[in-house]
């Protein structure tokens, strides 16, 4: 219940790199870990969402979280904002019981051969166990709705369109490359299309192979629209 207080974790792993990895939206954006010119020297935070990571040529470390944004690099330093009572402009902020995990994410090569963006998806969206009782079918040892064969391709949205007219799923190409990839669907497709963000404007897609082939642009976001076989 204290104000004027901040509370930070820090970490000095045993790598050294000029720049940070910082999450973002779709992507990843790289950041200087030094204060050489006076833009780096007044940046108090920097902003990143689910993890940042600082990598050399054969080994780096990640600090991963589930909601907090405000980080700090400096050096092989990492550390992270975790509360906060200023007193404006919200008189009371932070000043409650609060839950939060971080967790430190050591891994062989950079960020990318280590599987930072996975493991920070793995924090933020944990596996969830549903038990429910025999319904006297039969079902595959395994069985997934869509699967991606190229690991730098995330898939980040399935919902229903906003029109009612079938699924939309989203993906986006996370390591800043250009890549080819292949989505396979659990289920028969009648049409396939490629649209905008706002779902509008579908170009067909060939669904002759059973799969869809795609090629990404380097943090390329790609939307679909697709159309179960009834």
């Amino acid at each position: 219940r204290e104000s004027g207080k901040m509370l930070r974790t820090s970490f000095v792993p045993a790598v050294h790199a000029n720049e940070a990895n910082c999450d973002i939206q779709f992507g990843s954006i790289r950041r200087p870990t030094h204060t050489n010119t006076p833009a780096d020297w007044a940046k108090f935070e920097i902003c990143a969402h689910k993890w940042i990571d600082i990598s050399d040529r054969g080994y780096g470390v990640a600090l991963l979280n589930d909601c907090k944004y405000g980080y700090r690099v400096q050096g092989n330093v990492l550390d992270l904002n975790l509360l906060r009572s200023p007193g404006h402009p919200d008189p009371v902020a932070d000043r409650a019981e609060h839950q939060f995990t971080y967790a430190l994410y050591p891994h062989a090569g950079d960020h990318v051969a280590g599987g930072v963006m996975r493991a920070g998806y793995e924090l933020n969206v944990p596996l969830r166990v549903l038990a429910d009782r025999p319904g006297g079918g039969k079902l595959a040892p395994s069985v997934s709705w869509f699967r991606i064969n190229a690991p730098e391709i995330v898939i980040e949205t399935v919902k229903q369109a906003e029109d009612g007219e079938g699924l939309i799923v989203r993906l986006y190409e996370s390591a800043g490359a250009s890549t080819r990839a292949e989505l396979a669907c659990g289920f028969a497709l009648a049409e396939a299309a490629e649209a905008n963000l706002i779902e509008e404007e579908p170009k067909p897609l060939d669904v002759s192979g059973g799969g869809l082939r795609l090629e990404f642009r380097p943090f390329e976001i790609r939307t679909l629209r697709l159309k179960p076989r009834r």
